[in-house]
């Protein structure tokens, strides 16, 4: 069993990196992280990318701020795992 991880992240440059390293640190089960960045303006994106994943990951990026639920609907398409979350990058 696969589970996917959707990370919609706006301007979380103070978080993003703590909520990476936990999810990673989930062991015993196989996950696809899916980030979607909503046009962060802050560094986030570049933090997101100097990550060293683990998982599959895929990162997508905003060219501009649309909001959580389009984060959501960008991500759709390139989920594979049986079971799907939200996590906000902001940790909660």
């Amino acid at each position: 069993m696969k589970l996917s991880i959707i990370i919609p992240v706006y301007n979380e440059k103070a978080t993003i990196f703590e909520i990476l390293k936990r999810i990673e640190n989930i062991q015993d089960i196989q996950k696809q992280i899916i980030i979607i960045d909503d046009g962060s303006n802050d560094g986030s994106y570049e933090l997101i990318n100097s990550f060293n994943f683990l998982s599959e990951c895929k990162i997508i990026r905003h060219d501009f701020n649309s909001g959580k639920g389009s984060c959501i609907k960008t991500a759709q398409t390139h989920i594979t795992g049986d079971i799907v979350i939200i996590q906000d990058a902001d940790l909660e």
